[in-house]
This record gives C-alpha cells, sequence and structure tokens, in this order.
C-alpha cells in the first residue's frame, strides 16, 4: 500500500470504529466447497444478538452462491476486497478452519502492520478443518500459532495441545468441529466405497502462494503409478460389478488437478463429486489423511492404502507421525495395489463389516456425538470473557 493510500484508509478505520460495530467474520479455504467456517456461519447468521456476521468467500461466488440464502448472501464478501480488508480491521472475532494467515489475513504482513494500532485486533478461533492426529508441534504449537481458542473434537487432541504443544486449558474448546453436526451414524450406508488419499507437498509446488502442478513428477510417482493400478485392476473392476459396489475417488483439492491423469472405468470406478454424504458410504480408503475421523465417527469399515509409505515416513509430506498411526489404525494396513485389492475383497465378502477389534478402537474417541458442536461453539464465543464480549 502506497503511504497516500494507507493514510485514507486508516482515517476510513477511525471513522467506522466510531459506531462500535461488533464484527464476526468466517472462513474456509480457497478450493475447499464447504467446512466448518461455512456451517459455523450459516449457524451463527440467525442469532439475533447485535453482531454482524459475514462469511469471507475465497471461491468464485457462482459457484458456491448455491450454498446461501438471499439473505445470507448480503453478508458474502469476496476474500481480498476492500469490504473484507475494511471489516478484518474492524472484526471483533475471526473464525476459522485453517491457520494459515493466507488464509484469512487480506493484506500483507507490512501493509497490516501499518494498521495495526487503528484496528480492533480480533480474537482467533482456530476451529480446525479436521481432526489434529499428525504430529506437527514445529507448526501447531502455541508459540507458533496466534490464536486464542481451538475447538477440538477427540480427546486425543486435547492431550496433545496441553502436554506437547504448550497450551493451556483456557485455549481449548473440547466441543467437536461443526461439520461433524451433519454425520449421522443411524444411516444405513449403502454399497459404496471412497477412496480419499490424502494430498502430497511433493507433487505439487508454490508459485507466488498459489499450488502449481508438477505434471512429470506426479506421473513417475509411486503415488500415481500404485493407486492407477488400484482403480483399473480388471479384477478388482469385476468383483465390484459382481457384488454391486461402486467406488468414488476423491482426490484432495490440492491434488484435483491431476485427476485427468486417472484412466477409470467411470461406472464402477469413478472421480467423486466435490462434495460427498459420507454417511452414504459403507467403506472408507485413506493413508494418512484425518478424513479418516469421519468414518470412525460413523463407525464404518476402514482399509489404508499407502501406495509412497516410504517417501512419507522420509518426511517428504512435511510429517511422518500420526495418533493412532496407521500400522495400529482403525483397520488393515497395506502399502500395495494387490494387498489393498486383497483386502478390499475381504471387507465386501464380510458385507462390508468391520471387525470388532477395531470397532472397540472406535469408541471413546471424541467428546460429543449429538450434533450440537456449532451452538456450544457460540455460546461459548458469545459469553462472557475476562476482556468483555468478542
Amino acid at each position: 500500500m502506497e503511504i497516500k493510500e494507507v493514510k485514507a484508509f486508516r482515517k476510513k478505520i477511525l471513522e467506522c470504529r466510531k459506531a462500535r460495530r461488533r464484527i464476526w467474520l468466517y472462513y474456509d479455504c480457497k478450493g475447499v466447497y464447504k467446512d466448518n467456517g461455512y456451517y459455523q456461519f450459516v449457524h451463527d447468521f440467525s442469532k439475533e444478538d447485535g453482531r454482524e456476521r459475514y462469511y469471507i468467500l475465497n471461491n468464485d461466488l457462482e459457484s458456491c452462491r448455491e450454498l446461501f440464502s438471499e439473505k445470507q448472501l448480503s453478508h458474502v464478501i469476496q476474500f481480498g476486497s476492500d469490504e473484507h480488508k475494511l471489516l478484518y480491521c474492524l472484526a471483533t472475532c475471526v473464525i476459522a478452519p485453517y491457520i494459515e494467515k493466507h488464509n484469512y489475513l487480506p493484506f500483507s504482513s507490512d501493509d497490516y502492520a501499518k494498521l495495526l494500532d487503528v484496528s480492533t485486533m480480533p480474537s482467533l478461533v482456530y476451529l480446525q478443518h479436521a481432526v489434529y492426529h499428525a504430529n506437527i508441534p514445529w507448526k501447531y504449537s502455541l508459540d507458533r500459532m496466534q490464536v486464542d481458542k481451538v475447538v477440538v473434537t477427540a480427546k486425543k487432541e486435547k492431550e496433545v495441545y496441553l502436554k506437547t504443544h504448550c497450551f493451556t486449558k483456557q485455549y481449548i474448546l473440547p466441543y467437536c468441529m461443526p461439520r461433524f453436526d451433519f454425520l449421522d451414524a443411524n444411516v444405513e450406508p449403502q454399497k459404496k466405497i471412497l477412496f480419499a488419499p490424502s494430498w502430497r507437498k511433493y507433487l505439487v509446488d508454490v508459485v507466488q502462494k498459489e499450488w502449481v502442478t508438477c505434471e512429470d513428477r506426479f506421473l513417475k510417482s509411486r503415488f500415481y503409478l500404485e493407486t492407477q493400478a488400484f482403480l483399473t485392476d480388471k479384477s478388482l473392476l469385476c468383483f465390484l460389478k459382481r457384488k454391486g459396489y461402486i467406488l468414488d475417488f476423491k482426490l484432495h483439492p490440492i491434488l484435483m488437478r491431476y485427476a485427468k491423469n486417472y484412466h477409470l472405468d467411470g461406472e464402477i470406478v469413478r472421480i467423486a463429486e466435490n462434495s460427498v454424504k459420507d454417511e452414504d458410504y459403507m467403506i472408507f480408503i485413506t493413508d494418512f489423511s484425518s478424513y479418516v475421523f469421519d468414518f470412525v465417527y460413523l463407525k464404518r469399515a476402514i482399509l489404508y492404502f499407502f501406495p509412497d509409505y516410504e517417501e512419507y515416513k522420509s518426511g517428504m509430506s512435511d510429517y511422518w507421525e500420526t495418533s493412532p498411526s496407521q500400522e495400529d489404525g482403525f483397520g488393515e494396513f497395506t502399502v500395495r495395489a494387490e494387498d489393498a485389492i486383497r483386502s478390499l475383497k475381504k471387507l465386501i465378502r464380510h458385507k462390508g463389516k468391520t471387525s470388532k477389534e477395531y470397532l472397540k478402537k472406535m469408541e471413546d474417541i471424541f467428546f460429543f456425538q449429538d450434533n450440537k458442536a456449532r451452538e456450544r461453539i457460540y455460546d461459548n464465543l458469545s459469553g462472557n470473557r475476562k476482556k468483555g464480549k468478542i
């Protein structure tokens, strides 16, 4: 920002602050269709408590318009717009499931520093976008995150944040994430399988804060070769068809750019929609993705297929440990396509039912399973605090 622009913007902020507006901003991540920020915004929007609520959209509006009512649309603001910048400087609370600054801060660090003394400095509530099961203290310890509250879903998460990540109880909201309000373990699953591996940092690059493809690297990777072999195996296709199953392949949003490289049957094995209904799936296949906890919540059969296990253990995806580990997780652990196929067929022969051993592991994982997470979060954030109300 130029000096003249900074002066004008500072003046505008000070004028708007006279109204003493209480503004809450809700976020998700670029490329994500809808996540915890969206669900919390929709829940809180109808509350008549004197607060203004805005959903900061980091995607194309037309592709997301159907997610909002007409009234809500008037409070959907484009990320990085002048309105977003002003609202951020006036906000009392920022609610975000992705903690990296570029996911919620509409300024460069240098530009924001020029406005700090006239801005309100919002409380930052980290919703998380999944259960934190990775061991990444160098990123998620208290001294690395400028947060006021962290919403946790699983009991192990709270233990990790308190014992190894330097947090104290005042920071922790053990309420469960908002999107879990929409998971219903009583829904009877269909004969459907969801294969959803996590993203791989080593298979993409970043240019000016944007993810870019590395086509040659991807096509030569063990991840691609093994997943392609699994998804196109003729014996598996025939088996699925005979048993009446559909397999949906859901690439992580960052890796969706590579979907065109998969040559799938399209009928029995197909690319999943951007948004899927977890309850529809009888069997879930993944690797180190925290998405697995959605299916632990639903008590579905889980299979681990880890095609590039050596690369993972070497730290090429930022971390190399989770709790629990995949080898000691909620289902069988495989690293080759042929073994994953064999294990999947076995699950299907058992009518998609997981064993008692794994069902027992799924017990007593979460703080709540009552679909009231959003209300608990709202009640806490809108209540009295030591420094007043947010």
